[in-house]
């Protein structure tokens, strides 16, 4: 899988969603892969903030492969708007049908790990539950909203950061 298939996958699953072009054509840096609108079975819709990576079987993610730009822009926006869905999505195809999303929502976690150029091995992705499964080519974003915040960290982590599982959710709201 691509990872425009990947990006399409996550827009379909949206109500809304737009995905801006990449190519060597564009003379500045897409801020993040797409935006789009998540709604809910009750209530109004909430923004949506997207970048999105690929790995085509199980191995170890670089944030080097993720631009200072993207994850900056999308932590700004959880700054100053704290009520959107921000999230770092990378996609790891563990073969047939076993595709997973895993969900990054802290975006300074994220900054944290890109900053400690800390990457994530496969064995912790084969330990962590912050994924979604890709199923009929669409992702269930209710279980991204309601998905613990505490899972996109590991023990370590939160041993680093000092935080036990009610800080951590209470910090990253």
């Amino acid at each position: 899988m691509l990872e425009s298939a990947v990006n399409t996958i996550i827009g379909q699953s949206l109500a809304w969603h737009f995905k801006w072009p990449d190519g060597p054509h564009l003379k500045a840096p897409i801020c993040f892969d797409g935006t789009g609108i998540y709604k809910p079975a009750e209530g109004n819709g909430i923004p949506v903030y997207w970048e999105a990576k690929n790995l085509k079987k199980p191995s170890s993610f670089s944030f080097k492969d993720l631009q200072p730009h993207q994850i900056a822009n999308l932590k700004r926006i959880q700054e100053l708007a704290p009520q959107t869905i921000c999230l770092f999505l990378i996609c790891v195809d563990y073969g047939r049908a076993d595709k997973r999303i895993f969900v990054f929502k802290d975006m300074a976690y994220c900054d944290l790990r890109k900053g400690e150029c800390r990457n994530i091995l496969k064995k912790e992705f084969d330990k962590r539950k912050n994924f979604v499964r890709i199923q009929k080519d669409r992702i269930n974003f209710d279980e991204i909203v309601n998905m613990p915040k505490d899972w996109e960290y590991t023990e370590e982590d939160k041993c680093n950061m000092n935080l036990d599982a009610t800080s951590v959710n209470e910090t990253s709201k």
